[in-house]
């Protein structure tokens, strides 16, 4: 009930939010021209937005999940070393609990502090240094 969907940056920049949720690939130029100083960007967008040296908002990578090489013999190419895309953590997560879930459609954001918890136990956190 307190998210809300912003079609255009200047429709979000007239909301003045102090949390930013990206979803799609955006220029850094345009969101830094859109946020207030001290905003809170949470990028869940693959390829990621890179933050401009002295941005003046925080940024949180959230689409790239650290794992332990110890829990796994797969080797990941990914544009953050050492993580995978969260939609893979999530199908990993998804196998290890034997759901038969997948990674399309709208999210229910109801849901999200359950699967953070399940990806916790399964050894996913965010990457050092993603925000």
């Amino acid at each position: 009930h307190r998210l809300v969907r912003a079609h255009t940056y200047d429709d979000a920049r007239s909301l003045a939010p102090d949390v930013w949720l990206l979803g799609k690939l955006a220029l850094e130029s345009t969101v830094h021209a859109a946020t207030k100083p001290g905003a809170l960007v949470v990028d869940y967008a693959v390829p990621h937005l890179q933050p401009r040296p002295g941005a003046h908002y925080h940024y949180v990578n959230g689409a790239a999940l650290a794992f332990d090489a110890k829990d796994s013999d797969l080797t990941f190419v990914h544009d953050v070393a050492g993580t995978v895309p969260a939609c893979l953590a999530a199908a990993i997560c998804h196998a290890r609990e034997d759901k038969q879930l997948h990674e399309t459609g709208p999210i229910d954001v109801d849901t999200l502090d359950a699967w953070w918890a399940t990806a916790t136990k399964h050894g996913f956190r965010l990457a050092p240094g993603a925000f």
